[in-house]
């Protein structure tokens, strides 16, 4: 994500000109060390996932890229290695495996990833493919299984959505679900702070209310 050097305006990385002021934005996210950006996949307050290519290479990873926002720093790294070791533990079917943690010659963490061919929700939705109670039940069946196993390893994910869910369609037309473990939204406490207007439709909404 990038931020207009004339008045502060967070862009997409895709943007080139701020829609605020009218400045011209530049590119966006191209390289990062010796990874060339193939594409920019998702953005966030805290950090943007891309698909790369290491030099030399021709397998893709994935790369998550932390803002300056994101309160990323030497100490919070170490600990994320650390628990990214145990991580590593878990079945591969199962987790997407995150492998490094760097700081970028442009001073910006990253981490290095297993890129995974997924299946889109929206499609999968659209598809009237979820329709299928019996591939429904066991996809989410399968989903739980991850969930009991990574906390019976005492990992903990309060914030599980649907991003965090990738489907990879196997043999048989068998929908897996591939846990991706982010731990991006933790490094800022302000960032499970609702903003004022989710915050006042929390306030007011019925089944909140009437409890």
């Amino acid at each position: 994500m990038k931020i207009c050097r004339e008045c502060g305006q967070y862009l997409s990385e895709n943007i080139t000109g701020c829609p605020d002021c009218g400045t011209e934005a530049g590119h966006g996210l191209q390289k990062i060390d010796d990874y060339h950006i193939i594409e920019v996949v998702h953005q966030g307050y805290a950090s943007t996932l891309a698909k790369a290519r290491r030099e030399g290479s021709q397998k893709p990873v994935a790369l998550r890229v932390f803002s300056r926002d994101s309160n990323m720093s030497e100490e919070i790294a170490y600990r994320l290695k650390l628990e990214l070791d145990e991580l590593k533990k878990l079945p591969k079917d199962r987790f997407v495996q995150h492998r490094e943690f760097h700081r970028s010659s442009q001073g910006l963490w990253y981490r290095v990833s297993d890129w995974i061919e997924a299946e889109s929700w929206g499609d999968l939705i659209s598809s009237g493919e979820l329709a299928d109670r019996p591939k429904v039940f066991r996809l989410f069946s399968e989903l739980a299984t991850s969930m009991a196993l990574l906390h019976s390893r005492d990992h903990i994910l309060p914030h599980l959505t649907a991003s965090d869910v990738l489907v990879v369609r196997e043999a048989g037309d068998h929908l897996q679900p591939v846990i991706d473990y982010k731990v991006s939204r933790f490094l800022n406490p302000a960032l499970d702070k609702p903003r004022p207007i989710l915050a006042r439709l929390l306030e007011r909404h019925p089944a909140i209310i009437n409890k």
